[in-house]
């Protein structure tokens, strides 16, 4: 008989898929790109490492908005 607390283990040990979408112009400067760095960590974590992020930056298709023009 399953209970709350092994389902909520078995759904840490899942594989999770994250998309991470950065849309900051301020690459190494950015507040945003920092906080879903530690979020993500903190997920792999809790997880037990098994989980895949895929990364869009929406910034780097705007070329005039970069950290220097910020």
């Amino acid at each position: 008989m399953k209970t709350e607390h092994t389902d909520a283990q078995a759904a840490r040990r899942r594989a999770l898929n994250i998309l991470r979408v950065d849309s900051s112009g301020r690459g190494t400067g950015s507040t945003t790109r920092r906080l879903a760095d530690h979020l993500i960590a903190a997920i792999r974590r809790v997880n037990g490492g098994m989980a895949s992020v895929v990364r869009r930056d929406v910034a780097a298709g705007v070329p005039f908005v970069d950290e220097s023009w910020i």
